[in-house]
């Protein structure tokens, strides 16, 4: 018998005015490597280099935790439909 994986979760990072930015799903400790990302690793995303540049650090909230993968995913679209997407204009 499988049992289905619940290490996932869902996170959003801010920006330097608390401003949501990025919602995400990871396993495990991505979320200890995402923090850990300097400015140069993400240049094509500049409000993590202006975030990091104010306040040395991404600030991130785990919204959900142990979650299969397909939950996660879940969330994870629902999050980013409640919060919109820049990029379309939402």
């Amino acid at each position: 018998m499988s049992f289905a994986r619940s290490d996932y979760y869902v996170y959003v990072l801010f920006d330097a005015a608390a401003v949501p930015r990025y919602v995400g799903k990871g396993r495990r400790n991505r979320t200890v490597s995402t923090k850990k990302l300097t400015a140069r690793n993400y240049m094509k995303n500049a409000f993590i280099a202006d975030t990091l540049r104010v306040l040395g650090d991404i600030p991130l909230v785990k919204v959900r935790e142990n979650m299969t993968e397909k939950e996660a995913f879940k969330i994870e679209i629902a999050m980013i439909a409640a919060i919109g997407r820049r990029g379309n204009g939402t």
